[in-house]
C-alpha cells in the first residue's frame, strides 16, 4: 500500500499480480516523496520511490521480491545486479526527468554510461 499523508481523497490503489512466494507488496509512505509505477507487458509491476531533495531513488519490484530494494540516482540510474527490460529502463529515466526536473537527454546518457559499466562488470569472473 502507497500512502501519502493529505486531506485529500485515494487517487490510485493497485493490486499485487505477484505470487505469494515473492513476498507481499511494499507498504510505503510516499510523504514527501515522488513515487512512480509501472506494469510492463509481461505483468511485472515495479514502484520508484524518489527523494527530490537528494535526487536519489529505490526501485521495487515484485518478479524481483519486493523485499529487495535497488538504489538509484539521478547520476547513477542503473541499478547494479538486476536486468531490465527497455520498457523498465526507458521508465526509470521518465521517474528521474519529472522528479528532479532534468532533461530527459541528460539522464538517460547517465544510464547508459552506467548500463554499459554494469555490463563490463558482470563479464569479469568476480564481477
Amino acid at each position: 500500500m502507497i500512502t501519502k499523508k493529505s486531506e485529500g481523497e485515494r487517487l490510485l490503489e493497485i493490486n499485487n499480480v505477484h505470487f505469494a512466494e515473492l513476498g507481499p507488496p511494499p507498504t510505503i509512505d510516499a510523504t514527501g516523496k515522488y513515487v512512480g509505477y509501472l506494469e510492463n507487458a509481461f505483468g511485472e509491476q515495479w514502484v520508484f520511490i524518489g527523494d527530490r531533495k537528494t535526487g536519489e531513488a529505490v526501485i521495487r519490484g515484485g518478479d524481483a521480491d519486493w523485499a529487495n530494494e535497488f538504489q538509484v540516482s539521478r547520476d547513477k540510474p542503473c541499478p547494479v545486479n538486476l536486468i531490465l527490460g527497455e520498457e523498465e529502463k526507458q521508465w526509470i529515466i521518465t521517474c528521474f526527468t519529472a522528479m528532479t526536473n532534468t532533461p530527459f537527454d541528460v539522464v538517460k546518457a547517465n544510464f547508459a554510461a552506467g548500463d554499459l559499466l554494469s555490463g563490463l562488470l558482470s563479464s569479469f569472473p568476480n564481477g
